[in-house]
């Protein structure tokens, strides 16, 4: 859970911010995942 708070974490911090077809917008970063078992 830690290590997906800090992603969440630096997305808001430093993540870019996007529009999309919606109108609502994305805010990202590159290179970043997660796996899962």
């Amino acid at each position: 859970m830690k290590q997906y708070l800090n992603l969440m974490r630096l997305v808001l911090e430093e993540g870019v911010k996007k529009e999309d077809r919606t109108g609502i917008g994305t805010q990202s970063t590159f290179g970043h995942q997660f796996r899962f078992d």
